[in-house]
């Protein structure tokens, strides 16, 4: 049976301090699960998830309606579902050149994933195609204004 706590392991929080992706799954308005994959995910501490979100997107709009939110994160010897309490904290996110909201996520419930027998070996990557270097310095920027 998978272990299940209430606040996220030191692991995980270390692993969500930027440049890690995560699947977020939303509720829309039919209660029907939304999901979206996202890396402007940074751990605050382990109660506390905050994310940068598209202003015009499903998944703040389903936020915005409910506040229900689940994070499945994988990386490196682990998988986790973390759900929780969502809210916009910030209407604007300055060092984004996109407009975003900072979204903060109070974590109720955080449930191992990793089955017996398996070991995760990699999360998911990803790459800027284009501006790498520009990018590299806006996610720098974002995830400092995350963790503030």
């Amino acid at each position: 049976m998978s272990e299940i706590r209430n606040e996220m392991p030191t692991q995980l929080v270390n692993f969500l301090q930027g440049g890690k992706t995560a699947v977020l799954a939303t509720l829309d308005q039919q209660g029907l699960p939304h999901t979206a994959l996202f890396s402007w995910v940074v751990a605050k501490d382990s109660k506390h998830v905050r994310l940068a979100i598209g202003k015009g997107s499903t998944t703040l709009k389903n936020i915005r309606s409910n506040g229900k939110l689940t994070i499945s994160v994988q990386g490196p010897g682990m998988a986790y579902g973390v759900k929780g309490k969502a809210k916009v904290i910030k209407d604007t996110i300055k060092s984004s050149p996109m407009p975003c909201v900072l979204v903060e996520l109070v974590v109720e419930q955080v449930k191992d994933d990793n089955a017996p027998g398996i070991t995760i070996t990699t999360g998911i990557g990803y790459k800027w195609d284009q501006n790498p270097e520009q990018m590299a310095k806006v996610e720098s920027d974002v995830f400092e204004e995350l963790r503030s």
